[in-house]
């Protein structure tokens, strides 16, 4: 069962990552990086003001309980334009991860503007290089209802070590011309079957409103986070999205999970998905048509 306070999991994925052995070296064991950060195709923001800052996290990419980032940096964003090319370069101490993964989680928060707007995004190496060159691609995100996030990281924690995500972007069809009714929450869940039970389970939600982002005749963009399988095991998945049209989905205040309603759109069925260990881009259209209670 979702639980209905997992709001959005976003994040976006740009593995453009390798060791550079003309780099100069970190003193003291330190790993250098450098990069870009970009945005998402039509998200790239007109304007930041002079108080937005891009942060890098670095930490451990694993299952276990969040651990506190081995280090932070952080570009100031005062001279931004739309031309602006952001680049970071820093390094950082490695030495006391556990995990053979590292993750470079990146934000941008503009504080003076106030309208519940950030982006963000995600990449892991593989440690064990001297230098990495990791371009970060940075994905739009919405804050939920009462400012709070919709964001949220995968939770692996009951899974066994050295589980780490990849980004599963969906695209979600939809034949409406026109502007959505306030609010319209799109819903979209990434199922894998429990060995044990045979059960899908949910292990990773996508669900906002859309009805400010939706352009007609456009896709509409979600994204979610799967598991990387090891070699040479591959996983399967199904994706199912539902768009609750006027409404978050929710029949009751107490309602842990949402149910479409007459005049939802649905996904006729689940889409599936393979996920290798080889391959780190994912992206699956889904189609929602008109749901029909008494089909």
């Amino acid at each position: 069962m979702a639980p209905k306070h997992l709001i959005t999991v976003a994040l976006a994925v740009a593995l453009a990552v390798h060791a550079d052995p003309d780099t100069p070296k970190c003193e003291n064991g330190a790993v250098h990086f450098e990069g870009h950060a970009t945005f998402e195709d039509n998200q790239k923001p007109m304007q930041l003001s002079k108080e937005a800052v891009l942060t890098i996290d670095v930490e451990e990419a694993s299952s276990s309980s969040t651990k506190a980032p081995v280090y932070s940096h952080k570009v100031s964003l005062d001279n931004y334009s739309i031309n602006s090319d952001i680049t970071y370069n820093f390094c950082a101490d490695l030495q006391g991860l556990e995990s053979k993964k590292a993750s470079l989680k990146a934000h941008i928060v503009d504080p003076a503007e106030g309208n519940k707007v950030e982006y963000i995004g995600e990449t892991v190496v593989t440690t064990g290089s001297d230098s990495y060159e990791a371009d970060l691609t940075l994905a739009k995100v919405e804050q939920g209802p009462a400012g709070e996030p919709s964001v949220a990281d995968c939770n692996f924690g009951p899974m066994s070590d050295e589980v780490t995500g990849i980004a599963v972007k969906a695209f979600v069809k939809m034949t409406s011309p026109k502007p959505l009714p306030k609010p319209t929450y799109l819903a979209v869940t990434l199922q894998e079957i429990n060995p044990e039970t045979g059960e899908p389970e949910v292990i990773s939600l996508f669900a906002g409103d859309i009805s400010t982002i939706y352009e007609p005749g456009k896709p509409v963009p979600a994204f979610l986070c799967a598991k990387v399988p090891t070699a040479p095991d591959s996983a399967k998945y199904t994706l199912d999205a539902t768009v609750h049209l006027g409404w978050d989905g929710f029949a009751k205040l107490e309602d842990e999970e949402r149910t479409p309603r007459k005049g939802d759109l649905v996904a006729k069925k689940g889409t599936t998905l393979e996920i290798t260990p080889e391959k780190h881009d994912y992206s699956v259209d889904i189609s929602v048509k008109p749901y029909d209670p008494t089909a």
